[in-house]
């Protein structure tokens, strides 16, 4: 299976400390699991330090993600999260993502999900 990727990897900062982390890769990937349409997607992830959250920093980040995933030309979009995270997958949700699938790494035993953006 062949694979074209492009990455892009951001930390915000709140009075020069981290507070988050955006991490966006998009692939478009040719052979057996590849989309019949050959559609790129786009795995946007966004981090907020505890001390962070409820302050909009989630959103702004993915907001920012979405739109740079856009102009890269992804035609899907989507998140990976603990499902022991539970407020992840909340905010995932409330932010318009579905799950699509919950699997566990090799050698892992914390099931995570991927949700795709409906």
């Amino acid at each position: 299976m062949a694979q074209a990727t492009a990455s892009a990897n951001e930390l915000w900062r709140s009075r020069s400390r981290p507070a988050g982390q955006l991490r966006l890769t998009l692939r478009r990937t040719h052979g057996f699991a590849a989309p019949a349409d050959d559609t790129a997607t786009a795995t946007v992830i966004a981090r907020v330090l505890p001390g962070h959250r409820g302050q909009g920093l989630g959103r702004r980040l993915y907001e920012r993600g979405l739109k740079r995933a856009r102009e890269l030309g992804a035609g899907a979009i989507e998140t990976v999260v603990l499902t022991s995270d539970t407020d992840g997958l909340r905010f995932a949700e409330k932010h318009g993502f579905v799950e699509v699938e919950r699997y566990v790494l090799p050698g892992g035993t914390v099931p995570w999900c991927t949700l795709r953006l409906a």
